[in-house]
């Protein structure tokens, strides 16, 4: 059976018509824009901060669906597993690394115990169709003082 140049053309263009369909209905991911501001609690933006005077984390994140903080002391480090340790009382205590997941309001307000200078982390999280998890993170410095 021969086919014809009229109906191999009609195939053609048929098969790049189905594909440009199929091209055109894929969703593209959408990517977390993480950013966060460090603020006292009278809602100043700050970069220092004082031992014992709590400081607020305030997401400003774009297409986030979840976002979570680690302050940077040294039991909420980003990065750093959080591993159960099982002590001599046979009571199971956290190592450190854990962050605090921000509620829909969007922010956390912390209080550091010791001064240094500190590596906060905000991680945002996208969910594409139910099931690619994309996650992007942002850092900032924060010194606190006696």
């Amino acid at each position: 059976m021969m086919v014809s140049i009229k109906n191999r053309f009609v195939i053609t263009l048929m098969t790049v018509a189905v594909t440009c369909v199929i091209i055109s209905c894929e969703t593209e991911d959408i990517i977390p824009d993480p950013d966060f501001v460090i603020e006292n609690e009278a809602g100043e933006a700050i970069n220092t901060a004082t031992v014992g005077v709590p400081v607020v984390f305030r997401s400003i994140s774009e297409n986030a669906e979840f976002d979570a903080i680690w302050p940077g002391d040294s039991t909420h480090i980003y990065g750093v597993a959080d591993v159960p340790n099982m002590n001599q009382n046979a009571t199971t205590e956290f190592l450190p690394g854990s962050g605090f997941v921000l509620g829909e309001d969007g922010f956390l307000t912390y209080t550091y115990s010791e001064s240094g200078s500190y590596t906060v982390t905000l991680v945002s999280t996208t969910v594409n169709d139910g099931r690619k998890i994309i996650t992007r993170t942002r850092e900032r410095i924060l010194n606190v003082e006696e």
